[in-house]
């Protein structure tokens, strides 16, 4: 899937103003990857929170915290809504 390249640089961005124990838990690879991916052109100038976070970044932002952040339990309240939503679609 391709994302936005500013979105990127959002979550760059976004990571680095992360706490270290936080930032540690996201593979450095798919750090890598990020920047990689970046727009270097795309200066972000405000606060984190008070950032218009793209839709692309939401997405992003969710599979890292969803693969990398979220504890056990966590992720298991995640992937059953998940299913839940699945299975409404399917009924659609």
């Amino acid at each position: 899937m391709k994302f936005d390249a500013k979105a990127y640089s959002q979550v760059s961005y976004i990571i680095n103003e992360m706490s270290e124990s936080l930032r540690s838990k996201i593979p450095v690879e798919v750090i890598e990857l990020i920047d990689k991916n970046k727009d270097s052109n795309y200066i972000i100038t405000e606060e984190v929170v008070d950032m218009q976070l793209l839709k692309d970044t939401e997405k992003i932002l969710c599979c890292l915290y969803t693969d990398y952040i979220a504890t056990e339990e966590e992720k298991k309240v995640i992937k059953n809504k998940e299913k839940i939503v699945y299975l409404k679609q399917e009924k659609k």
